[in-house]
């Protein structure tokens, strides 16, 4: 029975297509043509601007009104791309096309959308499944101005793959600074030169690497103690706030808000005391904890008090009689792994 009804609807449908004089074109091509000169109609009345990108969208909104499968979607979406494309020549394939629908479906009032933000913050923004975020970052760019390049730091950091994580990342990124570092400066570290001139003899390569990936945005600062202006504390296990300096940091001095902080490096020699190790053990601790005990809750938007949120803390100890580094590495508030390698 259904596949009499599908036949007759074709046959139902070619007829009308005859009487129009458009015989031979198909059901599909027929909707394409039809939001393509709908879509075009709106374009020629001026240049492309947010409410030329927004009435693209709402009109786009008529394939999801289709009674069809998601695979029957992407065909019309795919040909219309292609047919405008074919006029305009750019910034109407189908990742552009569903951007203005979902700015569209974003903001079905465009009384709503923000002038002074260009089409690539919304384009940005259609990215974040998260609606209380992404309006947590619009209010944050309107009120302060923040341009897109700002808001694509933000996304950097919105990935749930342990693998492609940036923690993952930045370990890797680590891992190979260390080889790198114990490689050319063997000398310098069994000439017993001070932690403070090994760490920026490290930093250099650090930065190398980071220069080369996502993290390119970021500083690296040896014995850095500032958090926007202020002096950058923590709260250690009694709640008492103490200021800090940490070997070697890996920032973006507060203007990357989502995540100001990404790496945090304490270096000790194997003849220091045991105190003093243990200390920068627990300083990695509070470093690399999402909050304290629930009296600030990291949000993505506005800086912490006290210095929180690194993605990795590494606690970094040189045995020259040995020629080992023992690498500590510190996640979430706790001893992630740790391993031992020579030079």
């Amino acid at each position: 029975m259904k596949g009499l009804l599908k036949i007759v609807r074709k046959l139902y449908v070619h007829n009308i297509f005859k009487i129009m004089g458009i015989e031979g074109m198909t059901e599909t091509d027929f909707f394409v043509d039809k939001l393509y000169s709908e879509i075009i109609k709106i374009l020629s009345t001026g240049p492309k601007t947010l409410r030329s990108n927004w009435e693209v969208g709402r009109i786009l909104t008529k394939i999801d009104e289709l009674q069809a499968g998601a695979a029957y979607k992407a065909l019309i979406l795919k040909k219309l791309a292609i047919k405008l494309n074919s006029t305009l020549k750019k910034g109407y394939g189908e990742i552009n096309l569903k951007s203005m629908k979902t700015f569209y479906k974003n903001f079905l009032d465009f009384e709503e959308v923000c002038p002074q933000l260009t089409w690539t913050h919304y384009y940005i923004l259609g990215r974040i499944g998260n609606e209380f975020k992404r309006k947590k970052l619009l209010l944050e760019c309107i009120e302060n101005n923040r341009n897109s390049r700002w808001l694509r730091n933000q996304l950097k950091f919105n990935t749930d793959s342990a693998v492609d994580s940036p923690t993952s990342t930045l370990i890797q990124i680590f891992l190979k600074v260390n080889q790198t570092f114990l490689s050319k400066e063997v000398d310098s570290i069994i000439l017993n030169l001070s932690e403070r001139s090994l760490c920026a003899q490290m930093m250099m390569y650090l930065r190398h690497e980071l220069d080369i990936s996502i993290f390119r945005e970021y500083h690296v600062d040896v014995e850095y103690n500032r958090n926007d202006s202020k002096i950058k504390t923590i709260i250690d296990n009694d709640m008492k706030v103490i200021a800090i300096t940490c070997d070697l940091i890996v920032h973006s001095r507060g203007q990357i808000i989502a995540q100001d902080n990404l790496l945090a490096v304490e270096m000790k020699k194997s003849t220091a005391k045991k105190e003093e190790k243990d200390k920068d053990r627990n300083r990695l601790i509070a470093l690399t904890k999402d909050s304290y005990d629930d009296v600030w809750s990291f949000d993505g938007v506005t800086l912490p008090e006290h210095v929180c949120g690194y993605l990795l803390g590494v606690y970094y100890e040189i045995n020259v009689p040995s020629r080992s580094v023992l690498l500590e590495f510190y996640r979430k508030g706790k001893l992630d792994f740790e391993q031992k390698v020579t030079f």
